[in-house]
């Protein structure tokens, strides 16, 4: 993903990764805190109504170091494959209707199905993955078309997956 992009855009890799200002900690926490929210209510609904919500319990035996490096190098190209196919989505559709917010709506809709979608080997649950994994990428798109920086919305990708690896631990641990 990362090459064609960078061929697309010439080599400047300051289209997509830019330094974190300290005006985007402020984005940062409150994707994060939006994020824990929305899980918490869609994973409540979803519990309520009877849909069985995987969850990442198998992270108690494999959570190490080797883990914890290759989910950090993972995380980077989910987050670049979410950002590069939502301007990819915005470009083309904005060439074909000239309309800047159906650009970004449709963008956004198709991002969001997408990113669901390739977690349904991990999770298997589509209503989960749709919602949780899916919807919930909202606030990491928010957060890089806010600061037009993908190194923001990946710390916050980093956020909510160590904190529910390391929910996950505590309870087990609890136990």
């Amino acid at each position: 993903m990362i090459v064609p992009a960078i061929y697309i855009c010439k080599g400047n890799y300051g289209l997509f990764f830019k330094k974190v200002r300290l005006r985007d900690i402020k984005t940062i926490i409150l994707c994060f805190i939006g994020y824990l929210v929305y899980g918490a209510l869609v994973g409540y609904l979803l519990h309520a109504l009877g849909v069985p919500v995987a969850n990442d319990a198998s992270v108690a035996t494999t959570f190490g170091w080797a883990y914890v490096a290759s989910l950090l190098i993972k995380l980077v190209g989910e987050e670049f494959f979410k950002v590069f196919l939502l301007l990819l989505v915005m470009y083309l559709v904005y060439r074909v209707a000239n309309n800047r917010d159906l650009a970004i709506g449709i963008g956004i809709v198709i991002t969001l199905f997408v990113f669901g979608i390739a977690h349904m080997s991990a999770y298997g649950n589509i209503v989960q993955i749709l919602l949780i994994q899916g919807v919930g990428t909202i606030f990491n798109l928010y957060a890089y078309m806010k600061t037009k920086n993908v190194i923001v919305s990946y710390i916050i990708h980093i956020m909510i997956d160590f904190y529910g690896y390391f929910a996950v631990l505590a309870s087990h641990a609890l136990m």
